[in-house]
């Protein structure tokens, strides 16, 4: 692998963010990305100040096992992402809006003894299910999040959240480019992640 990818590897392997960015001929946007299984009420927290939906990037096994639902998309072009209902865990939390409730709505839907007596729909949670061919399917930040899991060796499933300027605009590579210095958050580009994926 390459020094990037074993940098984002070793962040993420740490339980710590990395801004996974795309190509600027495509979204040219970047998610901060944490791995699932490391999800707590801080790094919730963190991940909805950074100002974009909260998202919950994960296999199609787990939309199975949850029986969550796929949206039809409707007037969306190819390379949109698949996502679900938004759903809340069942037990365990109040209104489903906090850093804390969010917490407790990841950990259920990882939790392989979860099925779907154990969520409610509609939630806060924005499931995205990942390509069934991952990278060489659609190389969009779900599928990079996923992969970027899987090198690492964790839980194939990730947190994230576009990263937003504080004006409310998002963040373009210059801005990313700051906010990975003054936070310690290592950027990888989804190429990156293809190369090392087909590498393996």
């Amino acid at each position: 692998m390459s020094d990037i990818v074993d940098a984002a590897v070793t962040q993420i392997a740490a339980g710590q963010p990395v801004i996974l960015v795309d190509s600027q001929d495509r979204e040219n946007e970047g998610d901060l990305v944490l791995a699932a299984q490391f999800i707590d009420t801080e790094r919730a927290a963190t991940m909805i100040r950074s100002g974009g939906l909260f998202l919950l990037a994960a296999e199609a096994v787990l939309f199975e096992r949850l029986q969550l639902p796929l949206i039809e998309p409707r007037h969306a072009d190819a390379d949109t992402p698949r996502m679900g209902v938004a759903f809340d865990a069942r037990h365990g939390i109040t209104t489903g809006i906090s850093a804390r409730d969010r917490t407790r709505t990841v950990q259920c839907a990882i939790d392989m003894t979860s099925g779907p007596d154990d969520i409610v729909l509609p939630g806060h949670i924005f499931p995205l299910s990942e390509h069934p061919d991952g990278l060489a399917g659609r190389q969009g930040h779900t599928e990079g999040a996923v992969a970027l899991m899987r090198l690492a060796e964790l839980f194939p499933a990730a947190v994230m959240s576009e990263v937003l300027r504080p004006d409310g605009d998002v963040a373009r590579r210059d801005e990313l480019d700051v906010l990975s210095r003054e936070q310690g958050w290592p950027i990888i580009d989804i190429p990156s992640l293809v190369t090392a994926s087909l590498d393996r």
